[in-house]
């Protein structure tokens, strides 16, 4: 075989070399591009605060609106997000002439991909004359949340201990608690206090109903006025949706 055959069949083997190459990085990067996952949540408001221009992205793409309301769960919504960095964005509503490139989310949260059924706890932050908002998000699915059962999420704004039902609980800022089942009575104490160089200082205690057809959310809320050390309980209750009333 003379060198001009030699330079021809090393020319045709380095060109199917490199289509090969340019094949397997067109299916890897429609691969990578396709990674996307299917969740439903629920979300609820934590008021004062403006909620009316709140919205996601649909699996078409469409801006959704969250219809919050006052005292219970929106209903469930479904939207793709990314395998890889799973985070579920927020966005205000597209302005007449703006381009999506141009559209920039006003939140984020991260979606455990172990979570069936995640609910997002929503409050407003205003900085500066603009509005952000803070996303708490958490497994809400009746597998880890069942009805009979009480959860605390602590949005006090720094770390917290106490007593739920006689467990003892320590809590981060913007984490929820494991459920605590109902007791005999119907009810369950819950006592939540910050601990200090030197002693404890109570925050908040409570005698809450419960019963085997509704959950209850107590969420921990700063307190209202500036130098109070007594936080705010809300209670968020969903009731089986055969025995709502």
């Amino acid at each position: 075989m003379n060198n001009a055959s030699i330079i021809i069949r090393n020319t045709a083997i380095l060109r199917s070399v490199l289509i090969c190459l340019s094949l397997f990085m067109t299916m890897s990067s429609i691969s990578h591009a396709q990674e996307l996952r299917i969740v439903e949540f629920r979300a609820f408001n934590l008021r004062p605060g403006d909620f009316t221009d709140i919205h996601f992205k649909d699996p078409a793409g469409e801006l959704i609106k969250l219809n919050f309301k006052k005292k219970s769960r929106t209903e469930t919504y479904a939207t793709e997000i990314s395998a890889e960095d799973n985070f579920l964005y927020f966005y205000p509503k597209r302005s007449l002439g703006l381009e999506e490139p141009q559209l920039l989310p006003i939140a984020r949260t991260w979606i455990d991909p172990k979570w069936k059924s995640p609910l997002l706890i929503i409050s407003e932050i205003s900085t500066n004359g603009s509005v952000r908002y803070s996303i708490t998000a958490f497994e809400d699915s009746s597998v880890s949340f069942p009805y009979g059962s009480l959860k605390v999420v602590n949005l006090a704004g720094g770390k917290i201990i106490g007593s739920i039902g006689g467990n003892r609980v320590t809590l981060n800022n913007s984490q929820a608690s494991r459920s605590f089942e109902l007791n005999d009575d119907g009810k369950i104490a819950v006592t939540i206090a910050a601990e200090s160089s030197s002693r404890h200082h109570l925050l908040y205690k409570n005698t809450l109903p419960l019963n085997e057809d509704s959950k209850s959310l107590l969420i921990l809320r700063p307190p209202r006025r500036n130098g109070s050390v007594k936080i705010l309980g809300q209670l968020l209750i969903e009731y089986r949706p055969e025995a709502e009333y």
